[in-house]
């Protein structure tokens, strides 16, 4: 009242830190959609025929798996793709995760959640970084249906252009600028991203570390393992020279206290440490699904 007095205003304190948001900041997604995929797409010519992993925030396995499929439409309106059928894209979850059934059935749940058996600290698998009990905002563009373009004048990229539609923003992929919202006004045909997904288990993904090790001199983690089960059940369902493609996402440097320690899998899982002569047998057989072929 009647003074002359400034009011300082303090200036907020600057944070070191910064929250990322990576299940739901489809940052994520768009990052494996304009450089992941389109390296996959570049390196084998265009011809992919499956794409398999797991998901954590889903942002890698939909990214691609969109560019993936965006590529083929592309390609079959020009008439110039390298397979008849569109790249399929597969999903390869743990025990315990319910996106198995999301991609299934259409219901995110596992029967590791129900009342009963829910325990207050979930160790439903082995592995570590993948699978969940929800549906994260990267992971949902993949259970979407996409309208791809079956018409040659379109120029729009179907995929990019959902994602753009959710995120309210805009896409440079290559040439492409995708924006906003596109109405097709030509036949379509309609799919989701993600065409399936299997299950497995942890002991199948020991044995696959266990058999990189010995063979290939791989140190991978529980994620990769089951990566790469997972792509060889789906290749030993494919037609020889078929291309299948896998993440190898985390060595086993980082999993040394549970996933490479025999006394946590063995007296805390109950599984079974691999032995030497188990290692020199058919890994098809060592991950029992020889029997698909």
């Amino acid at each position: 009242c009647g003074s002359n007095s400034t009011l300082i205003k303090t200036p907020p304190k600057l944070l070191k830190a910064a929250f990322m948001n990576q299940f739901d900041n489809l940052a994520n997604v768009v990052s494996h959609y304009t450089t992941t995929g389109p390296e996959i797409h570049s390196q084998l010519d265009g011809k992919v025929n499956a794409f398999v992993m797991s998901a954590g925030t889903g942002g890698t396995l939909v990214g691609v798996g969109g560019y993936l499929k965006e590529k083929w439409w592309e390609n079959c309106r020009r008439k110039c793709q390298h397979q008849s059928t569109p790249p399929k894209i597969v999903l390869v979850d743990p025990p315990g995760s319910s996106l198995f059934n999301k991609v299934k059935y259409g219901v995110a749940y596992a029967p590791q959640q129900s009342e009963r058996s829910l325990r207050r600290h979930r160790y439903d698998t082995l592995a570590e970084g993948i699978g969940l009990d929800r549906v994260t905002a990267n992971f949902g563009l993949g259970c979407d249906e996409i309208t791809w373009k079956t018409y040659s004048n379109s120029k729009c990229a179907s995929f990019g252009n959902r994602i753009a539609l959710r995120s309210n923003s805009c896409i440079k992929n290559g040439s492409t600028t995708v924006s906003n919202i596109f109405i097709p006004k030509s036949p379509t045909c309609k799919s989701k991203i993600v065409d399936d997904a299997i299950r497995v288990t942890d002991q199948q993904a020991v044995n696959m570390a266990h058999y990189l090790l010995r063979h290939e001199g791989l140190f991978v983690g529980s994620s990769t393992a089951m990566n790469i089960v997972g792509a060889m059940m789906v290749a030993s369902r494919m037609e020889p020279g078929c291309n299948v493609v896998t993440v190898v996402c985390d060595g086993g440097q980082r999993h040394t206290s549970r996933f490479w320690n025999p006394d946590f899998v063995v007296g805390e899982r109950g599984l079974v440490w691999p032995a030497e002569k188990d290692l020199e047998g058919n890994i098809l057989e060592l991950l029992d699904i020889s029997h698909q072929i």
